[in-house]
């Protein structure tokens, strides 16, 4: 009696754990994110530069850098009066990610 009882309850135990994991959904349902990478856009134009990004306007001093999350298909454009968005500079891609983009390619 005593075995049936404790093998019931954990029986139940592994049932009601196994069953709380069936509804978690482990996968993104945007296909264009790339989880725990980031792009870092180097300043090597030898003056400040003002780039918007998906957060939003960023300055970047001469040789430094600003890290934004590696989402393909987000445009990175350049600053227009210091107050809209000018034209685009590029568009992030799966090959950019975890990797070190310089501004001076594309200014």
């Amino acid at each position: 009696m005593k075995k049936s009882i404790i093998l019931s309850v954990f029986l139940m135990f592994f049932l009601l754990v196994g069953t709380s994991f069936v509804g978690a959904d482990i996968t993104t349902k945007q296909p264009n994110v790339v989880l725990a990478a980031q792009v870092k856009i180097l300043n090597d134009t030898g003056r400040e530069v003002r780039i918007y990004t998906s957060q939003g306007l960023t300055r970047i001093n001469n040789k430094a850098g600003h890290y934004v999350n590696c989402i393909t298909g987000v445009k990175i454009y350049r600053e227009n009066n210091k107050k809209s968005r000018g034209s685009v500079m590029f568009v992030l891609n799966p090959s950019m990610c975890g990797k070190t983009i310089k501004l001076s390619s594309y200014l």
